[in-house]
């Protein structure tokens, strides 16, 4: 997950300087679909992630990962709307 992740998020840098050169970053949790990823952070299910193990671990990965997802879909939504 870790090393794919780093390719798609150099890709993703690499479309943002190819397309959007010297514009500011967007940094704005209340833009559409940041609102499951803001609640997905909250220290409480930060804490609970940090306290699983084993299969537990994996499944709480699995179910914030999910709403991050939705997330993604919302904000992607969004920007071609745009």
């Amino acid at each position: 997950i870790i090393d794919d992740q780093q390719k798609e998020i150099a890709q993703m840098k690499d479309w943002r300087e190819k397309w959007y050169s010297g514009k500011a970053p967007a940094l704005n949790m209340e833009m559409p679909g940041m609102s499951k990823s803001k609640q997905m952070m909250s220290g409480e299910e930060m804490k609970k992630m940090e306290a699983a193990t084993g299969k537990d671990f994996d499944l709480h990965f699995i179910e914030m990962m999910i709403p991050h997802h939705e997330d993604a879909v919302t904000m992607s939504k969004d920007a071609l709307a745009k």
